[in-house]
C-alpha cells in the first residue's frame, strides 16, 4: 500500500497559521498519512527588524510531544526558509541551532527589485511574457547565490497572483532560464517540490506544472517532495494523493523523504 507524506505544513509556530502541531497530526492520522514534516517559516529579509523566525524551544517541545502522542506517524522538524543570499551568516547560524530534518527553500520576495513575488505588484507594467521571464531570472539569481536548502518550494509562486494564474506559462517560452535553474538544482543534489496549494488556490495545476516536472525528470532530476502548504486545518494533508499521481505521471518512480537532512527515496506504488 502506498504511504503518503505531507512535506509542506505550517502550525501555529509559524506567524501565519493558527493550528496546533497536535491537531495537524490528529487530522493527518485520520486521513491515513504515514507522516508529515513541518516547515515553519523562517523569513530573514534585508532588515533584521522584520525577521519572522520560529520559537525553536516551543517548536522542539511541541514536536517531541507529538512524536510521543502519535507514535505511528513519522514526524519531521523542518523550515520553510526564505532564500536570501544577503543574510547567509544569520541563516547558517539558524541552521546550526537545531537538528533540522528538512529545509525547504522558498522565494517570496525578489530582493533585487524589493518586490513580493505574488502580491500583484510584480510585473504590473510589463507584458505577461516579460513578467514571467523577469521573475524566473530573479528566482535563478537568488537560488544561484544560495545553496543552504534541500528542496526548492513552489517554483512558480508568481501564479498565485490572479493576473498570472489565469495565464499559464509555456515552458518553451522560458526554456533557457528554467533549464538553467533545474540543472543547477540537479548539479547540487537539491530537489523540487510539488506544491498542491496551486489546486487549492483555484488553478488547474500544482506549483509547478506537469510540464516543469517532466522537464526536471528529463534532465535527470530525482529528488522530489509533495506538500499541501497548509496554514489551516481544512487544508492539512490536502490533495497529497493526486499530487503523488502527478509525480508518477511526470516519470518519477520514487518520492523523496528526509531525516537529518539526508534524503531517502521511497518507491511509488501507485
Amino acid at each position: 500500500m502506498q504511504k503518503y507524506y505531507d512535506y509542506h505544513t505550517h502550525s501555529s509556530i509559524s506567524f501565519d497559521s493558527n493550528i496546533s502541531i497536535y491537531n495537524t497530526c490528529q487530522l493527518a492520522l485520520e486521513k491515513g498519512a504515514a507522516g508529515l514534516t513541518f516547515t515553519e517559516h523562517a523569513m530573514l529579509g534585508n532588515d533584521p527588524a522584520y525577521d519572522e523566525l520560529p520559537d525553536q524551544t516551543a517548536y522542539e517541545h511541541e514536536l517531541l510531544k507529538a512524536r510521543a502522542d502519535f507514535p505511528t506517524l513519522e514526524l519531521g522538524m523542518g523550515l520553510e526558509l526564505d532564500i536570501n543570499p544577503q543574510r547567509r551568516k544569520d541563516i547558517e547560524k539558524l541552521l546550526k541551532e537545531s537538528a533540522w530534518d528538512f529545509i525547504l527553500g522558498s522565494v517570496h520576495e525578489l530582493f533585487g527589485c524589493n518586490l513580493s513575488a505574488y502580491d500583484g505588484n510584480f510585473g504590473s507594467r510589463q507584458s505577461i511574457q516579460d513578467a514571467y521571464h523577469n521573475y524566473f531570472c530573479g528566482l535563478y539569481e537568488q537560488v544561484h547565490k544560495f545553496d543552504a536548502f534541500d528542496v526548492l518550494g513552489h517554483l512558480d509562486l508568481i501564479r498565485r497572483n490572479r493576473r498570472f494564474s489565469d495565464t499559464p506559462f509555456s515552458y518553451n517560452d522560458h526554456a533557457e532560464i528554467l533549464d538553467a535553474l533545474l540543472k543547477l538544482l540537479i548539479q547540487r543534489g537539491q530537489g523540487l517540490e510539488v506544491n498542491t496549494a496551486g489546486w487549492r488556490y483555484g488553478m488547474s495545476e500544482t506549483h509547478p506544472s506537469l510540464q516543469v516536472l517532466k522537464r526536471y525528470r528529463e534532465l535527470g532530476g530525482e529528488i522530489i517532495t509533495c506538500g499541501s502548504d497548509c496554514h489551516s486545518l481544512n487544508s492539512a494533508f490536502g490533495l497529497i494523493r493526486p499530487g503523488y499521481e502527478m509525480i508518477k505521471a511526470a516519470g518519477f518512480e520514487y518520492v523523496s523523504l528526509f531525516t537529518n537532512r539526508k534524503v531517502q527515496q521511497m518507491k511509488l506504488e501507485i
